[in-house]
């Protein structure tokens, strides 16, 4: 029985750390993608910088707009990886006989 051998406890607890801290950074990179401008229009005017409530038309705004969608896809593709983690962290929990740990940490 895998659950006598010593370490074993130890084992599943740093697992479920590691599943933890994978939803945690998953979900930071995913709010962080979602801040992210994502259309043209939203690039069209910018805030004067004296005065934010008087806007000025963005003569770079195709170039805002690419490396806003750019930084999305960069960060999207981290939380992508962050969602593989996460897998092989349900998969190695599985291989010992435990259930997938998807509880977000307690603050404390």
């Amino acid at each position: 029985d895998n659950k006598k051998l010593p370490g074993f406890k130890f084992l599943v607890h740093g697992l479920k750390i590691a599943s933890n801290l994978e939803q945690c950074l998953l979900n930071a990179y995913l709010v962080a993608a979602a801040s992210i401008k994502s259309t043209p229009k939203e690039f069209e005017y910018l805030a004067d910088i004296n005065d934010p409530t008087v806007f000025h038309l963005n003569p770079r705004r195709a170039i805002h707009y690419e490396l806003a969608r750019s930084w999305k896809t960069d960060i999207l593709l981290v939380a992508q990886e962050e969602m593989l983690h996460l897998h092989f962290v349900s998969c190695l929990l599985r291989s010992i006989g435990e259930p997938p740990y998807f509880k977000l940490p307690t603050l404390t």
